[in-house]
């Protein structure tokens, strides 16, 4: 998990799953401790569970997260389990 340049951007890499939403999660928190809107850049997500998307959707219902670029595999698995506009619309 790391932050890009900007420094209330979040861009994880490699997989976002159950073995890794803790950190996720731990990472979100962070930021959301600051002022400010958050924002998240999923584009090197290279594997996403539902667990992962879950935390997608619980960071961006915050109201102060936004959901950049996704990769591939984040829409695909959005899509297939119908959360696609959710993550798209925040």
């Amino acid at each position: 998990m790391s932050a890009t340049a900007d420094p209330r951007a979040i861009r994880p890499s490699g997989p976002l799953t159950i073995a890794d939403v803790v950190e996720f999660h731990s990472t979100i928190r962070t930021h959301l401790d600051q002022e400010g809107p958050v924002a998240l850049d999923l584009s090197a997500v290279e594997q996403v569970d539902t667990a992962g998307l879950q935390a997608i959707v619980a960071a961006a219902k915050t109201g102060r997260v936004t959901v950049g670029v996704m990769s591939e595999s984040v829409r695909q698995a959005a899509e297939l389990v119908g959360l696609a506009a959710v993550v798209a619309a925040r």
